[in-house]
């Protein structure tokens, strides 16, 4: 299989095995709001981490754009017409 695919499988089974996790502990979440009607939650965050690290390792030159941690990387397009 393509190496990249298998770096996105691995990154989306570890982030799968944080959220198992709290699936049976949901009495252990804290949920924030981050805005009205916009709510965030500690596996947020961290699934977001693990999605990245793991990709990172092996394309450490990668930019990311995440819901919880923003703009991740080094590298910003600019694109005006």
């Amino acid at each position: 299989m393509e190496p990249k695919v298998n770096i996105a499988i691995k990154a989306a089974r570890l982030a799968a095995k944080e959220i198992h996790y709290f699936y049976k502990r949901r009495e252990k979440l804290t949920i924030s709001e981050k805005a009205p009607v916009d709510f965030v939650t500690q596996v947020d965050k961290k699934v977001e981490t693990i999605l990245v690290d793991t990709i990172r390792e092996s394309f450490p030159d990668h930019s990311f754009q995440g819901e919880e941690l923003g703009f991740v990387g080094n590298l910003r397009l600019s694109v005006s017409g």
